[in-house]
């Protein structure tokens, strides 16, 4: 079973405040060690309410990797709308890789280091969905919009991440040495940028033309570092969230009035 890592890259190109958001593009690339480049995509900036569900891409973008000390410019191909090197480019774990894209006179950049891929990696997850709630007919109006919705998402990961031990032997006789030994070992770990635990709750009313929803979204903490030892791993707090949406009908016929409110308690991400 050949095993790989992904290195996932996303960059939406920032601009000023009087700068459309035509001008701006996102950037996805993916490295994958051991792999070709091949996987790297430029497509156009929407607004968040656009009614365009197609991605434009950019057929007509430079784009440099800088990878290994060396400059490698990527080509565009037009059946899969992906830009590519025919390069046999050495993805290797602990190496930087830097991306500069160029769309007319803008330019994005990144830069990352590829981790060291796991060893070995088992994943189990356990999924609980609460069906709707559905209240008696016999219950007054007021009740009947009343709406419940919840899931609940447990995961356990199981990694073998690689480790060398150095041993140093020193021999006085016949004649003095040291001897030094490379044990190649491993260690047991969670998944990195996983969390164990997921809820999502909702709670609704609909009555006549109003329509409202408070949702919840938890996520337990994120494994972020591994390490050998326990005390230097890294994990992030975990996630809570409040939103509220609502919607009233007005008496003028095709208007409608909507307040949508998100992170009601300030999380932070």
């Amino acid at each position: 079973m050949k095993r790989f890592y992904i290195i996932l890259i996303v960059l939406l190109y920032s601009c000023d405040i009087e700068s459309p958001i035509e001008d701006n593009f996102v950037v996805e690339a993916f490295l994958f060690q051991g792999e070709k480049v091949d996987d790297i995509k430029i497509k156009k900036a929407e607004l968040w309410n656009s009614l365009d569900s197609l991605d434009t891409y950019i057929s007509d973008a430079e784009i440099k990797l800088f990878a290994n000390g060396q400059e490698y410019n990527l080509n565009y191909n037009l059946s899969d709308e992906n830009y590519f090197t025919n390069e046999n480019i050495d993805i290797i774990s602990g190496n930087t890789y830097g991306l500069q894209v160029k769309v007319g006179d803008r330019v994005a950049t990144s830069e990352t280091q590829v981790p060291t891929s796991p060893l070995g990696l088992s994943i189990s997850e356990n999924k609980i969905v609460v069906p709707p709630l559905v209240l008696s007919p016999a219950l007054p109006n007021v009740l009947r919009g009343l709406v419940f919705n919840a899931n609940y998402t447990r995961t356990e990961s199981e990694v073998k991440y690689p480790r060398t031990v150095i041993e140093q032997n020193i021999i006085f006789e016949p004649s003095f040495q040291v001897i030094t030994s490379n044990i190649d070992t491993f260690y047991v770990d969670r998944l990195l940028d996983q969390p164990k635990d997921i809820i999502n709750v909702s709670l609704g009313y609909d009555y006549k033309g109003f329509s409202g929803r408070l949702s919840m979204m938890y996520i337990s903490d994120v494994f972020k570092t591994t390490n050998f030892w326990p005390e230097l791993r890294e994990s992030t707090d975990a996630y809570e969230r409040y939103d509220l949406s609502l919607k009233q009908k007005l008496p003028v016929k095709g208007l409608e009035l909507f307040l949508n409110i998100s992170n009601l308690n300030e999380a932070i991400d």
